[in-house]
């Protein structure tokens, strides 16, 4: 069954499918064993600049235009890191990717490279005009018309419930090719990003309308 998913955020889907899933962390690489460095707004666009320009020396023809240019800024921003910081870098933290749903959490670093990347793929002549979004957003994307309907996203952290500084989540129609048709709710959800600093446990729920929620915990592990 194909779906048209109207202005919604597949980002996300592009990034994490099949040719790009080594990019994405799953739910189940919890252990953090290097020493963990925050990117800030700065030093995020400086590098990803390098990235480009890297790239371009390396023989990626100008103007950026295809899928293969925008995977090898992603390598060369993810070397970077790891020569710089000694540490990995993912550019989002996946809690649920199945056939029906994808609900990943990406932090300030982590988002603007996933928007840059697409900046990319559609020539854009930089990101430049990409805003940094400063909190940890959430990410929910229903997939097919048979999705789990998340009607609403709790986060504790150091045992405090904490509140979403903008909450996306709202009811959207999705459809088929066949005409079929559903309400249903998918969006971004955003949270302090010290909410997932390591050192406490942080624990998100998605709650469906109907069936079990979800639960993931972030022990020991900070969103970048």
């Amino acid at each position: 069954m194909n779906v048209v998913l109207p202005g919604a955020l597949v980002l996300l889907m592009m990034v994490c499918g099949a040719s790009l899933g080594p990019l994405c962390i799953s739910s189940t690489a919890m252990a953090q064993d290097w020493p963990f460095q925050r990117l800030t707004e700065a030093i995020t666009r400086d590098m990803v600049k390098s990235a480009i320009i890297d790239s371009r020396n390396e023989g990626i023809r100008v103007p950026l235009n295809r899928d293969k240019d925008k995977d090898r800024i992603l390598f060369n921003f993810k070397h970077r890191v790891r020569v710089l910081y000694e540490q990995e870098f993912s550019e989002s933290y996946i809690v649920r990717d199945s056939p029906e749903l994808l609900i990943a959490v990406v932090g300030p670093a982590g988002k603007f490279l996933l928007e840059c990347s697409e900046a990319i793929r559609k020539m854009e002549p930089s990101c430049d005009k990409i805003k940094w979004t400063p909190e940890a957003s959430v990410i929910v994307t229903p997939k097919t018309l048979n999705s789990p309907d998340i009607i609403r996203v709790a986060l504790q952290s150091h045992g405090k419930t904490i509140l979403p500084t903008f909450n996306g989540l709202a009811l959207h129609e999705m459809s088929t090719a066949t005409g079929e048709k559903r309400l249903i709710h998918r969006g971004e959800i955003r949270y302090p990003i010290a909410a997932f600093e390591s050192g406490g446990e942080a624990i998100l729920t998605l709650i469906p309308e109907a069936g079990k929620n979800i639960v993931n915990r972030f022990a020991g592990r900070s969103i970048q």
